[in-house]
């Protein structure tokens, strides 16, 4: 089992997840899980319980999970089964509400067209390595990618980044959701800021080993951040698109 993938429970609309170093960033002794392994998995959860493909999710971060933790994750279904289901979560550990989260779930008949185009970049081997802050504790959730800067312009707030599973986990919603949360990091003045929320939408799932988050920094104000991101497949198919509210760091 996978580091964001919930176990379920005796409760159908309930599953939980164990927090290991895997899912985690922070220094040591105060390890914290990343929000994006939050929003992966209710993603997973949600598309378990409801049989059914992701559409959306939005999820609040209200308090963050530490390392050790056991975050329950209660489904809110509608209890008639419909071809598109509008679900809901919310998440607690020790007793504390961690995460609210709306979503959308399964989909109908219709054309299938992409506008968004991947930029023009090299392939991910012959990126360079996006270097790992020194602050990095070994195993945590940053090493379980690797990660090759196609092109970055700070002064234009835009970053083109290669990722890849160390561990060659097959790409899906969940994986996608993680990679997408890295949208802060684009930036040296977002960089180590605290997300509040996070919408991701899935567009489209189709084999592929590196994905190509495409990354633009709206712009920063009162210490607030504002950004999006398309993330495309290595054939240049559009994977998923996400937006983010973040806190900047402190001085």
């Amino acid at each position: 089992m996978t580091f964001w993938i919930p176990r379920g429970s005796s409760d159908p609309n309930t599953y939980r997840l164990p927090i290991g170093a895997d899912a985690c960033v922070g220094p040591e002794g105060s390890e914290f899980v990343m929000g994006g392994v939050i929003v992966g998995a209710i993603a997973d959860a949600l598309q378990r319980a409801t049989g059914k493909p992701l559409l959306w999710v939005t999820s609040q971060f209200v308090a963050a999970g530490r390392l050790g933790d056991e975050i329950t994750i209660k489904l809110d279904l509608p209890e008639n089964s419909r071809r598109i289901v509008q679900a809901g979560a919310i998440l607690e550990s020790g007793g504390r509400v961690i995460n609210v989260a709306r979503a959308a779930l399964g989909g109908r008949t219709g054309p299938s067209l992409q506008f968004a185009k991947m930029p023009n970049v090299k392939a991910a081997k012959d990126c360079p390595v996006k270097p790992i802050d020194l602050g990095n504790l070994p195993n945590n959730l940053v090493d379980q990618f690797e990660r090759r800067l196609a092109f970055e312009d700070p002064d234009a707030g835009v970053e083109h980044l290669w990722f890849k599973s160390v561990a060659d986990h097959p790409v899906d919603a969940g994986q996608l959701a993680i990679i997408a949360d890295f949208l802060l990091g684009a930036h040296p003045v977002t960089h180590r800021g605290t997300s509040l929320d996070n919408t991701f939408r899935l567009h489209n799932i189709v084999p592929t080993r590196w994905v190509l988050n495409e990354t633009k920094i709206s712009g920063t104000s009162d210490g607030v951040a504002h950004g999006s991101l398309n993330m495309f497949a290595e054939d240049g198919t559009l994977l998923a698109t996400a937006s983010q509210t973040g806190l900047l760091p402190r001085n």
